[in-house]
């Protein structure tokens, strides 16, 4: 009896060593350690391409159908089950849609590259720099597609955009700008010679000289005139009044040149003075454009498309 006592816990003895063993071994093998170099070795022998495959994959930015190019700067996308324009920050194209107005220069072509690259949907950049919306309620924004192109830079850079700096600087404004450079350099689009032909002035020739005023009270001079008898007549040499002529009507004074762009203390805003080719910057234009009553009384007609930006075409 004592001896079959024996064996039994001898036996449990060996059980309780059997399993303590296996315990260690399993918890050795799930240790934080162990599971870092099995990631390692995953991404060593191929079956991951790198340590980020072992976590959770990032969300892919978020793009939105494309309901219309409006023009080579502006565009209508679905957002929110809404139709949303969006105004591409820091470019401006000719016009094209402008009922006023003739299509500008250039303005098919950029309508027609933009539609050509755009896609089937875009992700746009906000820039809190330029806010969220303009004064049209435009969404402001910088526009990619779905391969990644950057729109905004990329029209500016083949030729079919004006760099345009609004009111204060932008995210890209310097990238924009060298990409202008750059297109003027090289000759591109708009840029090439030709494309677009500056408008015919008015010859100086061709406009009228005023007519002097005689002068008051000086008498009027004879005038020697040949007179020529019939045949049978022998010819006299006779010597004629001319007749009192009619008082010729004063000249009209010319106008009065416009006010030079000094300051806003003298911008005319009474009359349609002004026209883009008086100014040589946009942002002249648009301190006239905003000092005479801007989208509301557009007096000198500076905003073709009624976006409240005067001559946009100005660098």
């Amino acid at each position: 009896m004592q001896i079959g006592i024996t064996h039994l816990v001898g036996g449990l003895i060996a059980l309780a060593l059997i399993i303590g063993g296996a315990f260690m071994i399993g918890t050795k093998w799930n240790s934080p350690e162990v599971n870092t170099a099995s990631a390692a070795a995953a991404v060593e022998d191929g079956s991951a391409t790198s340590s980020e495959e072992v976590e959770e994959d990032e969300p892919e930015e978020e793009l939105y159908d494309v309901i219309k190019v409006v023009d080579g700067d502006t565009i209508a996308i679905s957002m929110n089950g809404k139709s949303e324009t969006i105004r591409l920050i820091g470019i401006d194209t000719p016009e094209t849609v402008d009922p006023r107005t003739a299509v500008q220069c250039f303005g098919k072509e950029a309508t027609a590259k933009l539609k050509s690259i755009i896609g089937k949907r875009v992700g746009i950049e906000r820039d809190e720099r330029e806010g969220e919306r303009d004064k049209y309620d435009r969404l402001l924004a910088y526009i990619y597609t779905e391969e990644g192109l950057f729109l905004n830079k990329y029209m500016i850079e083949q030729g079919f955009a004006f760099e345009y700096t609004y009111d204060d600087p932008y995210k890209y404004q310097k990238e924009f700008k060298a990409a202008q450079a750059d297109a003027k350099a090289k000759k591109r689009g708009l840029w090439a010679p030709g494309a677009c032909p500056e408008p015919k002035k008015d010859s100086p020739a061709a406009k009228a000289v005023p007519t002097p005023t005689p002068v008051s009270g000086a008498p009027p001079q004879p005038v020697q005139m040949q007179v020529q008898t019939p045949p049978q007549e022998t010819q006299l040499q006779v010597q004629q009044q001319p007749q009192e002529s009619a008082p010729q009507p004063k000249a009209e004074p010319a106008p009065p040149p416009p006010a030079p762009i000094t300051s806003s203390s003298n911008y005319t805003c009474s009359a349609n003075t002004y026209n883009c080719t008086d100014f040589t910057t946009h942002a002249e234009a648009q301190a006239v454009y905003d000092q005479c009553g801007g989208a509301a009384s557009d007096i000198h007609k500076l905003d073709s498309n009624k976006d409240g930006e005067a001559c946009e075409s100005l660098p």
